[in-house]
């Protein structure tokens, strides 16, 4: 919806370009209006995407270090001699 509204604001004032508008300060100031709106739409969408993808790096990071860590006990599991089968040959 942002976006849609910058675009509707912008596209209202290319009318303030045109030769129906005699005074060239309007379209001047009217240039400087497109311009501001244009960079407010660019730096809430980058720091959405910004926002966005930090989350989805967390995110990611979370789950390979839970990976890591399964992957680490799993690991020691293996290593470690277990006590039952040290006993079988005993008897």
């Amino acid at each position: 919806m942002f976006n849609e509204f910058c675009l509707i604001g912008c596209v209202y004032h290319l009318q303030l370009f045109t030769d129906f508008v005699p005074n060239v300060t309007i379209s001047y100031n009217a240039g400087w209006s497109i311009i501001l709106i244009t960079m407010v739409n660019i730096v809430v969408n980058m720091g959405f995407m910004t926002y966005r993808s930090i989350k989805m790096v967390a995110a990611l990071c979370k789950k390979m270090k839970r990976k890591l860590d399964a992957n680490k006990k799993a690991k020691k599991y293996q290593e470690t001699p277990h006590t039952s089968q040290t006993l079988v040959g005993t008897h």
